[in-house]
């Protein structure tokens, strides 16, 4: 690596002598320029790191960094940008539909979609809702869009297809988030209160009614069966406007409540869960034997704030373990932030998780490492 110095407030060129690789693309290396503050009799003895790599696929990366010289109190101020058509995680150009996308867990997916460039349609019944979080969002041209839509209702659900049909002509992402928490069983926490078989049959049989479990179904299972296989054309579409052996991407929100061994004072919503799960593997095998091009998969979060959790901190165990029911808290000691959901929705639908199919994220810090579950 050689620095040479041309004036006093002079430009050098750093031939950088390595290559990098990031995150599974191929970079080789290139050449940067720093300014360099120190006086014209002395310069920097090193850079310490490549600073401007270029990608043989295209992509772009950005980099701003101090690096300190050695020897030196001067810091070196390192900009360089790499030329390319897209980054590995970048959403821009694509649009993405979110259920339930107002509040809590869905709202924070949208957030992150849209931060990384994409126009990004949230639903649900409440339009006051939606329109309250909506607008443009980040600095890549995202865009959150309210739209009015009942995950239960096949007209409503069509009415929404042929919107986005009419406005996008294609769709590239779809996250069925949409969920409710279900009939609860509030006396298991307890376990003595119900010592007997009979005793505690009873009260789980005088707990719930088939109705509610089928109706909580609806909103937690079937709906996320009905838009997909509404969306599926469009979605293709998506896939082909990406290019040549891209895909489109449906990712629905379980819950690690569909992994455990207990019922968590819900055996309702937990069943259910498990059943998206199923059901995302299901659609993921199918599409896949018709040489469809749209990847399904699922994110299971563990303690998260959200409408079905209430308005808890997540900051502290006391509040994780409010979270926890009666079981051992998360090893982390919180639950999860916005960042964290986000960041694992954004490589699951982007560049960076376009290998993946037909599986599901458990994303609880730690909470299935400590508890039961069927893994």
């Amino acid at each position: 690596m050689k620095v040479s110095p041309k004036s006093e407030e002079r430009l050098e060129k750093v031939e950088i002598e390595r290559s990098a690789a990031i995150v599974g693309a191929h970079w080789r290396a290139g050449t940067m320029q720093g300014r360099d503050s120190n006086s014209a009799d002395t310069h920097p003895k090193l850079l310490l790191r490549p600073v401007r790599l270029r990608s043989e696929s295209g992509s772009s990366f950005n980099l701003s960094e101090s690096i300190p010289a050695f020897g030196l109190g001067e810091t070196f101020r390192v900009t360089c940008r790499l030329r390319g058509n897209r980054t590995l995680f970048s959403l821009r150009n694509q649009i993405a539909l979110v259920t339930g996308g107002g509040t809590g867990i869905g709202l924070m997916i949208a957030h992150g979609l849209a931060a990384n460039g994409a126009k990004v349609y949230i639903t649900g019944r409440r339009m006051e809702v939606l329109r309250s979080v909506s607008g443009p969002y980040g600095r890549m041209g995202g865009e959150i869009v309210p739209l009015q839509m009942d995950v239960t209702s096949k007209p409503s659900i069509l009415t929404s297809v042929s919107h986005i049909e009419s406005t996008d002509s294609k769709l590239h992402i779809l996250i069925n988030n949409a969920g409710q928490s279900g009939p609860l069983d509030p006396f298991i926490p307890t376990r003595t209160l119900h010592p007997s078989a009979s005793s505690f049959g009873s009260s789980l049989f005088a707990s719930s009614s088939p109705q509610d479990w089928g109706a909580h179904f609806e909103v937690n299972v079937a709906s996320a069966y009905f838009v997909s296989t509404a969306f599926l054309g469009l979605l293709e579409k998506g896939a082909k406007d990406l290019g040549s052996g891209k895909t489109g991407v449906i990712v629905n929100v379980t819950s690690v409540s569909g992994i455990m061994k207990l019922a968590q004072d819900h055996f309702c919503y937990n069943t259910a869960k498990a059943g998206l799960s199923h059901l995302t593997r299901l659609l993921s095998t199918e599409l896949a034997l018709r040489d469809i091009p749209i990847r399904v998969n699922a994110v299971a979060p563990g303690p998260w704030r959200s409408e079905m959790s209430g308005d808890l901190p997540l900051d502290d165990a006391e509040a994780a373990d409010a979270l926890s029911k009666p079981l051992i808290s998360p090893p982390a000691g919180r639950g999860g932030t916005e960042q964290e959901m986000a960041a694992t929705v954004l490589y699951i639908v982007s560049q960076g998780g376009a290998y993946m199919n037909g599986q599901e994220i458990v994303i609880d810090g730690g909470y299935l490492a400590v508890n039961p579950s069927t893994r």
